[in-house]
């Protein structure tokens, strides 16, 4: 049985089966039981191991974007420099010989 696509109505069902005192008497059930045990862990290593992986690549994402970021900011700068355009402290634009545009 593969319990990847289980909805939560079928998770009730078989919730309901295990319970049934005559499912309970069958031969099978401990062995079922430790499969579906198992299974369930494996699917949770699953999902952590994939939490883990989309963290690590939003992190990395980050550092990247911050540093392309920072790469705009001083082409900017650079950009208005090479234009001739002068920034005082707070933030005004300055033309040639310092008139105000």
């Amino acid at each position: 049985m593969d319990t990847k696509n289980l909805t939560y109505q079928d998770i009730d069902k078989l919730e309901e089966n295990l319970s049934n005192p005559e499912v309970q008497n069958l031969t099978y059930y401990n062995e079922y039981i430790i499969r579906l045990l198992c299974q369930a862990l494996r699917n949770n290593r699953w999902l952590a191991d994939e939490i883990a992986s989309s963290d690590m690549r939003a992190r990395l994402a980050l550092g990247e974007a911050t540093e392309a970021n920072k790469l705009v900011d001083k082409n900017q700068k650079d950009i208005k420099f090479l234009l001739g355009i002068k920034t005082n402290y707070k933030d005004k634009q300055k033309g040639y010989g310092g008139i105000n545009v």
